[in-house]
């Protein structure tokens, strides 16, 4: 809401404000000159303050199952959106592009002969048994 002094108009906007037919999106001292019937100049001044929004910060994440963002857990790839307001009651929306990457899990059956070895996980392996290799994105138990 403005507020007068004198000849001056103190105005604090979240993104921009208008006055007098002009649209201001920075903050700074404006004047105006306005000429009366008689032929007489004054001068009206608009001291702005813009408290700017932050409406275009996104954030590009990639996680593994589920992430958790302004206290909420995503667990599937899309863009969401939240509102948050800053101190000086300007709202800023802020955006998460999530991209969920699962992780795989794949199992191989193998034999071999007797006395044979198999290379399985970085070494040799000539036990029958179960084994776990960890790659990326994800595990292969060799059986």
């Amino acid at each position: 809401m403005p507020q007068n002094v004198g000849d001056t108009t103190i105005l604090v906007a979240c993104d921009s404000a208008e006055w007098r037919g002009t649209k201001y999106m920075t903050s700074g001292v404006y004047n105006d000159t306005l000429v009366s019937a008689a032929g007489c100049d004054s001068i009206i001044t608009l001291d702005l303050t813009i408290n700017g929004s932050n409406a275009s910060d996104t954030t590009v994440l990639t996680a593994c199952d589920s992430t958790v963002w302004n206290a909420t857990t995503y667990t599937t790839t899309g863009i969401y959106r939240d509102t948050l307001q800053s101190v000086a009651g300007c709202d800023s929306i802020i955006t998460l592009d999530l991209t969920i990457v699962s992780p795989v899990t794949s199992n191989v059956d193998s034999t071999i002969c007797y006395g044979d070895s198999a290379l399985l996980g970085g070494s040799y392996q000539s036990v029958s048994g179960s084994y776990n290799d960890t790659i990326v994105g994800g595990a292969v138990e060799y059986l």
